[in-house]
């Protein structure tokens, strides 16, 4: 791996992946628009420079980065972190825009309100309302726990949240900061961690410890019968509201996709023996992103359609979060090393993008590294030589 630094503010701009082994010596041509590097397998690559920056990385929390969001129009990132602050970012720039301060515990998770264009945070036992075009606080609400999930319902009129050591739900009032409801399963006495409404409204799902439920928020009533699985971390439902994806916090470390239809599941192996995986859809629901390896450092996209693997990306550290930008083109990932990172995932524009990096056709080898062995091998540069492997 390359790595080009950005001289103005000392951080990294890009990462080139081509050789297989360590890289000897770099030369940049006159002019600066390439240059080359040899490696210790042998062989020599020409990076062309000036194509589209591949990753963005923001750099400026103290902890790890806990929870990420993108505002609705996709201008703004959020971030929360173990350091007790969220930061706000300009999606296009990668810039910091502002620090919110007041929460005095790490931030577990926030969630921007679809409609009204504010944040909401959750940090112990507060949740704040924040107005993110100044970063004024707006409201605090008090709960009976410690906040481990919040979802905004998508008329942005209520705000959901969950808490340790409780198997309720409790539905706030966004515009007074009252409770509204509290949804309390009929029988069951498994903890909610992790919540989610679907794109519609209609449906409230909620997960944790063995058991994945489904509500009618409005009713307050359970509409379908619970799902039964190992253990309940994370989970997503599909834009269409006929897949919800559940990825374990102990073993079996599996993500796990349920078709409500037909209450089949699927399994993805995430190559690992200790679960909490991220898991997230993509905007269109084509693509689940979820993470895998030992330490999650690796980001698997999946097509929900063929049932396969269409990619994975390596990230520098601990992936904790994910959240994919409106239009779905690209990725946030929160970092245990405090950063935040925005992958490009229009997979359909990465052979061309590899082109540009690499100025070469990718060997087998490569393609099965970086591309994995369920795609078949494509010239990522039609008009150039195919490598001799």
């Amino acid at each position: 791996m390359i790595i080009l630094w950005d001289l103005s503010n000392d951080e990294p701009r890009e990462f080139l992946f081509g050789h297989t082994n360590g890289v000897l010596n770099m030369v940049f041509t006159r002019d600066g628009q390439e240059f080359v590097s040899n490696g210790f397998e042998g062989g020599f690559i020409v990076w062309k420079l000036g194509a589209p920056v591949h990753r963005a990385l923001l750099t400026g929390h103290s902890g790890g980065v806990t929870a990420v969001a993108v505002s609705p129009d996709g201008g703004t990132i959020a971030s929360a972190s173990e350091d007790m602050t969220v930061r706000l970012w300009d999606a296009v720039t990668a810039r910091e825009r502002t620090v919110l301060k007041g929460h005095s515990d790490e931030v577990s998770a926030i969630a921007f309100n679809p409609i009204q264009g504010t944040l909401a945070s959750a940090a112990g036992h507060s949740t704040f309302f924040w107005d993110t075009s100044n970063g004024r606080q707006l409201m605090e609400m008090d709960n009976e726990g410690t906040v481990t999930s919040i979802a905004f319902s998508p008329d942005g009129k209520s705000l959901a949240s969950s808490v340790e050591l409780a198997r309720s739900v409790s539905l706030w009032d966004v515009a007074t900061g009252q409770l509204r409801r509290k949804l309390v399963p009929s029988e069951g006495d498994d903890d909610i961690v992790t919540l989610h409404f679907s794109r519609d409204g209609g449906t409230l799902v909620a997960g944790g410890g063995s058991t994945i439920r489904f509500w009618d928020p409005v009713a307050g009533v359970e509409i379908k019968e619970p799902i039964q699985t190992e253990t309940v971390s994370r989970l997503a439902i599909s834009p269409d509201a006929q897949t919800v994806v559940s990825s374990s916090g102990f073993a079996p470390p599996f993500v796990v996709l349920w078709d409500l239809k037909s209450s089949n599941k699927y399994e993805l192996d995430t190559g690992a023996s200790t679960g909490g995986n991220a898991v997230a859809f993509s905007p269109d629901g084509r693509t689940l992103a979820y993470t895998s390896g030992e330490a999650r450092l690796n980001m698997v996209l999946w097509n929900l359609n063929s049932r396969g693997r269409v990619g994975m990306i390596d990230a520098p550290a601990t992936v904790r979060s994910m959240a994919f930008t409106p239009r779905g083109k690209q990725l946030v990932t929160g970092l245990s090393s405090g950063q935040v990172a925005v992958w490009d995932v229009d997979i359909e524009n990465w052979p061309k993008r590899a082109c540009e990096i690499a100025n070469r056709n990718l060997t087998r080898e490569e393609w099965r590294s970086f591309v994995g062995g369920e795609l078949p091998y494509t010239p990522v540069c039609p008009e150039l030589p195919l490598p001799k492997d």
